[in-house]
C-alpha cells in the first residue's frame, strides 16, 4: 500500500524514482475593501473569508497556518 504521507510529482516508472514528502500547507489571505482615496469595494473581504472557510472546512487547512490580512491590516504603512 502507498505511504499516504508521501506525494510524488513524478509519473510512475520515472527513471529517477524521486518522490517528495508532503509538507504543511499555508495560506496568506489578503483582501481590501476600504481605501483612503478611492470608492470602497464591497466583496473582497467577504470573498476571501469564504475562500478561507472552504479551505479549512473542505480541505482541512489548519487555522494555525492561515494568516488573514484584511483592510487596514493589509495595507502598508507609508
Amino acid at each position: 500500500m502507498a505511504d499516504p504521507t508521501r506525494h510524488s510529482g513524478i509519473p510512475s516508472g520515472s527513471p529517477s524514482g524521486a518522490s517528495f514528502i508532503r509538507g504543511d500547507d499555508y495560506l496568506l489571505a489578503i483582501a481590501i475593501d476600504e481605501y483612503d482615496k478611492e470608492k470602497p469595494l464591497n466583496n473582497c473581504v467577504r470573498d476571501v473569508t469564504r475562500l478561507v472557510n472552504v479551505l479549512k472546512n473542505q480541505y482541512g487547512l489548519l487555522e494555525k497556518n492561515i494568516t488573514p490580512l484584511y483592510n487596514k491590516d493589509a495595507r502598508p504603512a507609508i
